[in-house]
């Protein structure tokens, strides 16, 4: 039923009412990312206390452990390091 409503808008698409409204929704979108970001920052940096350990590195390193299941403890190991 989803993809039928959604191939009928695309098909079909009706006038934009309100811009302010799709606008408005965008940005508080943006606000609740960059809040989610800022929280796993903290995070990050929390976890690496001073440990030379690139930001990229870390992100993988937590999808993988979190992807099979293991626990979300991050350990220098799991990075790499040295």
């Amino acid at each position: 039923m989803a993809f039928y409503q959604g191939a009928r808008h695309i098909l079909a698409p009706q006038p934009i009412v309100s811009p302010a409204i799709s606008l408005g929704v965008l940005v508080v979108s943006a606000l609740f990312e960059g809040w989610s970001f800022a929280v796993g920052f903290r995070e990050y940096k929390r976890v690496i206390r001073g440990r030379d350990i690139p930001l990229w590195s870390f992100i993988k390193a937590s999808k993988i452990q979190v992807f099979m299941g293991h626990s979300w403890r991050i350990s220098p190991r799991s990075l790499g390091s040295r």
